[in-house]
């Protein structure tokens, strides 16, 4: 199914509102309701190198749906050579693969699971927009592993994600990094 087509619109549409995560709304706190402040973390919100063209060795990346993977949590580069040896599963666990995508929002599965969206918007520049709207105050950091949070009692939202691709299988469902 080609994305850029408008013909599969409502079956793309129901697989997106399908495949949500699904969370408890805890004291009616969704939806937020034009929030004075709203304090934004962690490494998923921005839109990484995974959303554009690249060259070389990043290439290859790209096209496996993998380009904004290329470090494990503990700072290990990983690389096209790793992706190869993964694949060949020359390597055992863990140097299948990184866990998480340090750099930006996955758009795509790896492997046999990867598409070229036809657009993205990073939740970080979907906030922004809204922000601007509402006439929202926006605290981010998306770099450190202990941010400080400016307002703590105004809404925090935390956006991670969980990388996984042929050959290498997520071993959990939670982002321990």
């Amino acid at each position: 199914m080609d994305a850029r087509d408008p013909a599969p619109g409502p079956t793309l549409l129901q697989s997106a509102v399908e495949g949500q995560v699904l969370m408890k709304n805890v004291n009616n706190a969704l939806p937020l309701n034009k929030p004075r402040y709203l304090n934004l973390f962690r490494y998923d919100a921005v839109e990484g190198i995974n959303g554009s063209l690249a060259e070389g060795s990043d290439a290859v990346l790209l096209t496996s749906g993998l380009a904004n993977t290329q470090e494990y949590t503990d700072g290990r580069k990983w690389g096209v050579i790793d992706l190869v040896a993964s694949l060949g599963e020359i390597l055992p666990q863990p140097n299948s693969g990184p866990t998480v995508a340090l750099s930006g929002t996955l758009l795509s599965g790896g492997g046999s699971g990867v598409i070229t969206p036809s657009s993205g918007v990073s939740p970080f520049d979907a906030f922004q927009q809204q922000a601007m709207i509402d006439n929202t105050i926006l605290f981010y950091d998306f770099v450190s592993t202990t941010p400080h949070v400016r307002f703590p009692a105004a809404p925090c939202i935390v956006f991670i994600n969980a990388q996984s691709s042929e050959s290498w299988d997520r071993q959990s469902l939670f982002d321990d990094y």
